[in-house]
């Protein structure tokens, strides 16, 4: 069934309080498919953004997550932070967070490299406290344009820690 007409039966069914026939109906079509590939990626990312702050989290991360399945990571990032922190009606979920942070890291997000490697170098989120890791991912970001993570490192260099 098309997103069209799906809107109108469920509109129909709502005004004419007719839920009971039209509940079966609506629960069996399937939810229209997210493109979130290529150049809409960046559309659905910024979709994503109108959602969270508007404080609709759960559709935000239906956004993020579509994007970083089409391999556009900033949509991975997104969701990483809302998972960090559990954040709304999404509960906390760290080892996700942890994963996408990699996913982004893993094509030069700076953010998700940055968000990494605080995670190796205090031990949050599940990584294994690393502190050369870190201090590689701290560089990755920080080359990647990421300032926080260019005074990170200088404070990681000068105190070890």
């Amino acid at each position: 069934m098309g997103d069209f007409l799906q809107r109108v039966l469920t509109v129909t069914c709502f005004v004419t309080l007719a839920l009971v026939g039209c509940k079966q109906e609506v629960a069996d079509a399937p939810a229209p498919a997210l493109n979130c590939a290529g150049d809409a990626g960046r559309t659905c990312v910024l979709e994503g953004v109108t959602k969270q702050n508007a404080g609709d989290y759960a559709g935000a991360m239906v956004l993020y997550e579509a994007t970083c399945e089409a391999n556009v990571v900033d949509g991975c990032v997104m969701a990483a932070n809302i998972l960090r922190y559990g954040l709304g009606t999404i509960g906390q979920d760290e080892a996700r967070a942890l994963r996408y942070y990699q996913m982004g890291c893993k094509v030069s997000h700076a953010g998700g490299c940055h968000h990494l490697a605080t995670a190796h170098r205090t031990g949050a989120l599940g990584a294994k406290k690393d502190l050369h890791r870190a201090r590689a991912l701290l560089k990755k970001a920080c080359d990647g344009g990421e300032t926080g993570a260019c005074d990170e490192l200088a404070i990681l260099r000068k105190t070890g820690r």
